[in-house]
């Protein structure tokens, strides 16, 4: 049914309530809306909770690269460290694949020369 013939319906049928039942509904609209609100809240939160996880996940990622590539190579220049810090996910995890077959810091950062 058409949202505008079921307002018009509750307007006929209020007509009839007392002011109490009129308050009463007025407070369970309102009550509803809150609660909407509220899920609606806890949603976002949900969700911003959810990109900071996958955020700190990324960051571990990259510092944990960092740390190997000191290890193996000794020395990352800052361009490198830059492109690590700013890498995404997929990024980072070829990174790891490579640094095991890697004879140097560039065969990780560029791809293997086969």
């Amino acid at each position: 049914m058409e949202p505008a013939i079921v307002h018009a319906f509750e307007i006929a049928n209020r007509a009839g309530w007392t002011e109490e039942e009129l308050d009463e509904l007025e407070k369970r609209e309102m009550w509803i809306g809150e609660q909407r609100h509220i899920l609606e809240l806890a949603r976002a939160a949900e969700q911003k909770a959810r990109e900071a996880k996958q955020k700190g996940r990324t960051e571990g990622k990259a510092e944990t690269l960092l740390r190997l590539l000191r290890r193996r190579f000794h020395a990352v220049p800052p361009e490198i460290e830059a492109r690590v810090l700013n890498a995404g996910s997929a990024q980072l995890d070829e990174w790891f694949d490579r640094i095991l077959d890697a004879k140097v810091l560039a065969d990780v950062i560029n791809g293997l020369a086969h």
